[in-house]
């Protein structure tokens, strides 16, 4: 198949920032559950507090528009990924998220740098 340059330049830019996306969802899941962790003003004076602490981070990951954008983007990668052989995937690991060069690749992969 023949794609537009342009979208090749998107898909691997995409690829590329797959690592720093995992590690930004990390951090910023990390944020939601410490934020929800801190008592509500209703359980503090004694009231019901409808919401348990899940629901709270549930709620607030829903809400969070940009927690629900690199969940997306890393279930997209994940599932475009999947459709590889596993020397594909692992020719993007080596050469997207551990920069990696063709001579190295091919040395780490044990095949001629010509693939």
């Amino acid at each position: 198949m023949n794609y537009p340059r342009e979208y090749l330049w998107f898909v691997e830019r995409v690829l590329r920032e797959y690592p720093q996306n995992v590690d930004e969802l990390k951090r910023l899941e990390e944020a939601i559950v410490a934020c929800c962790h801190m008592p509500l003003i209703s359980e503090v004076s004694g009231g019901s507090g409808a919401d348990t602490e899940p629901e709270r981070i549930f709620i607030a990951k829903e809400q969070n528009k940009h927690y629900q954008w690199l969940t997306n983007r890393i279930k997209k990668v994940q599932a475009g990924t999947t459709t590889l052989d596993k020397q594909e995937r692992e020719i993007i690991k080596l050469a997207l998220w551990e920069n990696l060069r063709n001579h190295e690749i091919a040395e780490e992969m044990h095949v001629n740098e010509r693939w």
